[in-house]
């Protein structure tokens, strides 16, 4: 079940994130986060700080960018859990 989120999800973003941000800036970050969500099971290290290394590697962009991305993220991750607990599917 917990796989069948992290799919749905990544799906859902990877769909989402050119009207979900208008910056394309932005959408990098975004993007690079989904790519982080997408090989989870490869990262050794899983924590905040060594995930925000990881994506000022990838991106090239400061930690307050990030983090402002992450953020919008957050607000949308909550909905989307939400909806899957309560219907077993992001999509209601």
């Amino acid at each position: 079940v917990h796989s069948d989120f992290l799919f749905e999800m990544s799906a859902y973003f990877d769909n989402e994130i050119e009207q979900i941000f208008k910056k394309d800036e932005d959408k990098l970050i975004a993007y690079a986060v989904v790519n982080i969500m997408n090989r989870v099971a490869e990262i050794e290290n899983f924590n905040k700080k060594a995930i925000y290394i990881l994506l000022r590697e990838i991106t090239g962009r400061p930690t307050a960018k990030l983090t402002r991305v992450i953020n919008i993220l957050k607000t949308k991750y909550a909905k989307l859990k939400n909806n899957f607990n309560t219907y077993g599917t992001i999509y209601k």
